[in-house]
């Protein structure tokens, strides 16, 4: 098959814009991130709840010792 100049413009184009497209995408992704963050870091913590969940997660073992399953 024959490449022609046209096709090899296209080519190159195409190459020249992923890069741009992947730092398009990195900055839109970086900026999702940094608002779940920002939205998690600001959101209240209800203590008393997360004590009920922190006793259910609790099994006692030997010798009065305890182990807590992480989720």
């Amino acid at each position: 098959m024959v490449f022609t100049r046209s096709q090899a413009k296209k080519q190159q184009e195409q190459l020249q814009e992923k890069p741009q497209q992947r730092q398009q995408m990195h900055r839109k992704c970086k900026k999702t991130l940094h608002e779940n963050r920002t939205a998690f870091i600001n959101s209240p913590i209800d203590f008393v709840d997360a004590s009920i969940e922190w006793r259910k997660n609790k099994i006692k073992g030997e010798n009065c010792t305890f182990e807590y399953i992480f989720l």
